[in-house]
C-alpha cells in the first residue's frame, strides 16, 4: 500500500489531509462541546414543544457520506411528523405550514445543527465539506448535474462554502460548483479550517439578529391587535428586508424610468419610481444591487430580471411626483432568482 501512495502524490496527498482533518475534528469537538446558556434554554423550551407535538426531540435521516457510505444524520427536529415524505426531494418553501414552533428561527441560525457533533465525533462527518445528500436528492440531481460524484471524495461537512456563501434555495446546480470547488481545493486545509470560526461568529450574528426580529414581529403583532381585536393575526407572512443602494427600472412597453426599492419579500416589493402604471399592469422590471469597490477600484453590480405586476399603488406619477409601488415579482430564471435571494434579500449567511 505505501508502495502504490508513493506512486500516486494525488492519492497520498487525500489520505494525509484526511488524517489531518479527522484529528482537526476531534479536537474542535472537545473544544466547542459545552453549549452556551442561551443554547441550553433554547433547546429545553424545543424539546417541550417536541412532546406537545408528538414526536421525538431528535430527527435522524440516512444521508450518503465518504465514497456513498450511507449514515443517520442528527439534527434537532424542526418540521412537523410525516414532512419529510410530503418533501421528498423538494426543499421547504416559504408558506408551507410544515415547521413547528421556533423551527424557523432554529433553522435560520443553523442551531438545529448541533446533534451532527456526534456525526462527527463518529467519523461520518467533518466539520467542514459539502451538505450529506438524502438518496432522493442524490438521484434526482446526478443526471443533470456535470460532476456531482466529486462529493463524495471528502467527508460531508457541517459547514461549508455553499452553505456559507449561498441561500438555502439556491440551485443544486449552482451549490454544485461552489462544492466541487472545495473538494478540489482541500490542499489548504488551514483554509477550510478558518470557516469554522467565520461561521460561528455568523451563527451568533444571525442569531442575535432573528432575536431581535421576532421580538419587532411581536410587538408590531400586539399592537396591530390593540387596534384592530384581530391579534396576530397581522403579522406579514414573508420577512421583509430593507433594501440600501437597490435600483429598479421599470417597462410595459414604454419606459417608467429608474427607482429606488425599498424594501421587499420573496414575494413583492416596495418601490419608489415616477410613472403612471395602474394596479394589474404587467411590467418587466431589472433589479440592481451595486458591490463593494473592488481591489481594482471599480464597483461591481449584480443585476436580476424580473416579470412583476402591479398590486398597489400611491402617489401622482402623472404630474412628476414620485410615487410608491407595490410589485409581486417573479425572477425570470434559476440564476436570476439566486440573485435576488443572495444579493436583495440577503438570505445567505455571508451576502
Amino acid at each position: 500500500m505505501s508502495t502504490f501512495y508513493l506512486v500516486n502524490p494525488v492519492v497520498s496527498n487525500y489520505f494525509i489531509i484526511q488524517k489531518i482533518q479527522r484529528f482537526l475534528d476531534i479536537l474542535i469537538v472537545l473544544a466547542v462541546s459545552v453549549p452556551s446558556a442561551l443554547t441550553v434554554m433554547i433547546i429545553y423550551m424545543y424539546y417541550a414543544l417536541c412532546i406537545k407535538d408528538g414526536g421525538g426531540f431528535l430527527y435522524t435521516g440516512e444521508r450518503f457520506g465518504l465514497d456513498k457510505k450511507r449514515f443517520n444524520i442528527l439534527k434537532i427536529r424542526t418540521l412537523r411528523i410525516g414532512a419529510e415524505k410530503i418533501l421528498a426531494a423538494n426543499l421547504l418553501e416559504e408558506g408551507q405550514d410544515m415547521e413547528l414552533p421556533y423551527g424557523k428561527f432554529l433553522r435560520k441560525t443553523r442551531l438545529d445543527e448541533l446533534p451532527q457533533l456526534v456525526n462527527i465525533l463518529k467519523g461520518d462527518m467533518s466539520f467542514v465539506g459539502p451538505r450529506p445528500l438524502r438518496e432522493s436528492v442524490y438521484l434526482r440531481n446526478k443526471p443533470h448535474i456535470p460532476n456531482y460524484d466529486l462529493r463524495f471524495l471528502v467527508r460531508p461537512g457541517l459547514t461549508g462554502y455553499a452553505q456559507l456563501f449561498t441561500p438555502h434555495s439556491t440551485p443544486k446546480r449552482i451549490r454544485a460548483l461552489v462544492d466541487n470547488r472545495f473538494v478540489l481545493d482541500q490542499s489548504k486545509v488551514i483554509k477550510a479550517y478558518a470557516l469554522i470560526v467565520v461561521t460561528a461568529f455568523a451563527v451568533l450574528k444571525n442569531t442575535l439578529s432573528e432575536i431581535a426580529v421576532a421580538i419587532k414581529d411581536r410587538i408590531m403583532a400586539r399592537g396591530n391587535g390593540r387596534n384592530n381585536g384581530q391579534g396576530f393575526t397581522n403579522q406579514r407572512r414573508f420577512r421583509r428586508v430593507l433594501c440600501r443602494e437597490v435600483r429598479i427600472h421599470m417597462t410595459n412597453g414604454a419606459d417608467h424610468g429608474t427607482g429606488h426599492v425599498l424594501n421587499m419579500s420573496v414575494a413583492a416589493m416596495l418601490v419608489n419610481c415616477q410613472g403612471t402604471l395602474k394596479p394589474g399592469d404587467s411590467i418587466e422590471c431589472v433589479v440592481r444591487k451595486p458591490l463593494a469597490m473592488g481591489r481594482n477600484g471599480s464597483r461591481q453590480q449584480k443585476t436580476a430580471k424580473c416579470q412583476a405586476t402591479v398590486a398597489a399603488w400611491t402617489g401622482n406619477g402623472g404630474n412628476g411626483d414620485n410615487g410608491r409601488y407595490i410589485l409581486f415579482y417573479e425572477p425570470r430564471s434559476e440564476f436570476h432568482k439566486y440573485i435576488m435571494q443572495k444579493y436583495m434579500l440577503q438570505e445567505s449567511v455571508f451576502h
